[in-house]
């Protein structure tokens, strides 16, 4: 469900969970703490294979700041690396599938988050796919944290992943690049490639969408050219790349971008990438480095206990949904260490997930309590705070003057402990959209957050919905709008798409406010010709009072809400009533709207396709199941699909709620 005049921001997902005892506690009583430059690495493995594992990825990260200087490296989170000594232990930290198993044949991963990043692999069988698989979602978040992922299209930032993680060096300073991605090969030479102008209109909602086949030639394709780009024409187009990413850097669209970039047209391109992939050799290249990219001397080792171990380990797993695990590992971090300042600010948001409020202020609160509380506990304890006032479905109607105070004092400790960190300006914005207060300031506060984290689609469409408050209404579409086009995950296009209707329905009613506030005489024409205008016409004697003003701004305000409500589209209907009830079963969720002395009943499979605007400001206004307090008055919006058995008059599609003095609809 989208509730439109609150966006959804917080999302949960929870997978199937294991029992907490499926994980054993860590058999090896030795962890190493291990920090290099630009990462920290914890692991029960042996110190020397954790610095090596810190040296390789120090040397990518550095051959990759060669080679394309116009990325982003300053990470706004910290990145965490996990290396456990064998395929046992690492076996329970390794993804989970939907139906709750592990998915046994990864050997490595990247798990980027809003906090924290984690990579996590095995040093047993360490193998170049183990770390394939890390250079490659490395590179994802570096491109997404330089462009943001809205800006850079599918094809570039996939070829360039593909491309780069066949990474691989020898001796420490000769580095190969452009091997051969044999699957990617036989893909090419068994399929016709995509057109290249159909190949760059595929945005990553598409891509998602696409069968494993089609997505197979896409991945194939982007690759191939890539490695054109890179090492065609004697690697004379190599530095068009980075022209390429300043253009996007400098707001240029995509397709403007590489015309300038690469100097050619769609049609020559193509012509040229067919001659390429047809060719029966492939060259990579060598790069042979003045001096070893080694970093021994900046490598900083240091034993670390069970219960710090643990504490990271909880904190991993709660980021994957797996609660109930994760309250496993900081129980034991807790119980060794009670004022461990991770367990307990991660302990404290499992909690929350559980809707634990006051439990989850409790760990919290200790956590703020240490002098060396840092930025993420601050963070944390005002996010908790911002949950406690919503519904099980992540809606909040408002945010009382004493809660949203109090949010907002931990927010800028957090902000005065780390000026870097985004999700600490991007609540602030949050909470400035719910309340409809210090709009000018969010702005601000979320364009900082964009600027540390470029491109994030859920600054992009809190931005939207500031401008949205401001009037900014065609500021407020084109930002929606870009995010709808290129949104790779449901969730966020759902969002894109309810911003777009709140900003439609905003500047609807604020259409009718002018005119009636300003008495328009001119006729109102729209698409379908003329309109009916509200004519009001006092007799010669009647004195127009303070009361009969009030009563004429009444009438208009129900006739320009009446304008603006969601209107039904074709074979739907509405009724307004009382909303009194909602009843959820194993498949169905039943919505009980009293229509004068009869009950209407009717169904939705799930929340999550149902639009839901409020124009009442209802502070504890609660929309799931046998969430209703007190009767909602509300225009239901349905398609009549009457079921006898089920008791159904149909499927309900979006709930209105109105004021109780909205007595009819047109």
């Amino acid at each position: 469900m989208t509730h439109k005049s609150v966006p959804q921001r917080f999302l949960i997902v929870l997978f199937v969970f294991v029992a907490a005892f499926a994980i054993p506690a860590a058999a090896q009583d030795k962890w190493t703490s291990v920090r290099s430059t630009n990462f920290h690495l914890i692991g029960d493995a042996k110190e020397a294979e954790i610095r090596r594992v810190a040296t390789r990825l120090e040397q990518f990260r550095e051959v990759f700041v060669q080679l394309l200087p116009s990325l982003k490296y300053s990470s706004p989170v910290p990145t965490t690396v996990i290396v456990f000594r064998n395929e046992k232990a690492f076996r329970p930290y390794k993804p989970q599938s939907a139906d709750g198993k592990v998915t046994k044949w990864v050997a490595g991963y990247f798990s980027p988050r809003e906090d924290a990043n984690y990579i996590v692999l095995s040093t047993e069988g360490e193998s170049k796919q183990t770390y394939q698989t890390i250079y490659h979602e490395y590179i994802h978040y570096l491109v997404n944290n330089s462009f943001g992922r809205s800006k850079v299209p599918p094809w570039f930032n996939e070829g360039l992943a593909e491309y780069y993680d066949q990474f691989s060096i020898e001796g420490d300073i000769r580095v190969n690049l452009g091997d051969l991605n044999n699957n990617h090969l036989y893909t090419l030479q068994n399929t016709k490639l995509i057109p290249l102008q159909q190949f760059f209109s595929i945005d990553y909602f598409t891509l998602n969408q696409q069968g494993s086949h089609s997505a197979n030639i896409f991945y194939a394709q982007s690759w191939a050219l890539m490695h054109y780009l890179i090492h065609g024409k004697g690697g004379n187009r190599a530095n068009e790349i980075n022209a390429y990413l300043n253009a996007i850097g400098n707001g240029e669209t995509p397709e403007a971008a590489f015309r300038a970039a690469f100097k050619t047209s769609f049609e020559e391109m193509e012509k040229e990438l067919r001659r390429y992939v047809g060719q029966s050799t492939y060259k990579g290249f060598q790069i042979t480095f003045k001096n070893k990219l080694v970093f021994d001397d900046k490598i900083k080792t240091e034993p670390m206990s069970l219960a710090a171990a643990n504490a990271y380990l909880g904190d991993l797993l709660l980021g994957s949904g797996r609660i109930e695990e994760a309250e496993a590992r900081l129980a034991e971090s807790l119980a060794a260490e009670p004022d461990n300042i991770l367990a307990n600010s991660t302990m404290g948001m499992a909690k929350m997930r559980q809707r634990k409020f006051a439990d989850a202020k409790g760990f919290l609160e200790k956590a703020r309590r240490a002098e060396t509380a840092g930025h993420l506990v601050h963070y944390r304890y005002a996010y908790v705070l911002s949950r406690e006032a919503m519904d099980g479905n992540g809606w909040v109607a408002n945010y009382s003057d004493e809660a949203a105070r109090t949010i907002r004092e931990s927010l800028w400790k957090a902000i005065a402990s780390n000026p870097n960190f985004p999700e600490s300006y991007s609540l602030l914005a949050f909470i400035a959209l719910v309340r409809n207060d210090e709009i000018d300031d969010a702005i601000g506060q979320i364009r900082t957050a964009l600027r540390l984290s470029p491109g994030n689609e859920n600054y992009m469409l809190d931005l939207a919905g500031l401008h949205g408050r401001k009037r900014d209404f065609d500021e407020a579409k084109r930002l929606a709008e870009g995010v709808y086009k290129t949104a790779q995950d449901p969730n966020v296009r759902n969002r894109a798409r309810s911003v777009l209707q709140n900003v439609s329905d905003l500047q609807r009613y604020s259409e009718r406010e002018r005119e009636f506030a300003g008495g328009q005489s001119g006729p109102d024409v729209g698409e379908s010709g003329p309109r009916r205008q509200s004519v009001v016409v006092l007799g010669a004697d009647e004195e127009l009072t303070e009361e009969k003003l009030k009563e004429l701004a009444a009438a208009a305000e129900l006739e320009s809400l009446n304008r603006v409500l969601r209107k039904p589209q074709a074979g739907e209907k509405r009724i307004l009533g009382h909303l009194s009830a909602i009843e959820c079963s194993r498949d169905s969720i039943a919505f009980m709207i009293k229509d004068g002395s009869a009950v209407v009943r009717l169904t939705s499979k799930d929340f999550q396709g149902l639009e839901l605007t409020s124009y009442v400001d209802l502070p504890d206004l609660q929309i799931g199941c046998g969430s209703i307090k007190q009767p909602v008055w509300a225009v239901i919006t349905y398609v009549p699909e009457e079921d006898p058995k089920k008791k159904t008059a149909g499927r309900i599609i979006a709930i209105d709620i109105v004021p109780e003095r909205l007595r009819s609809i047109e």
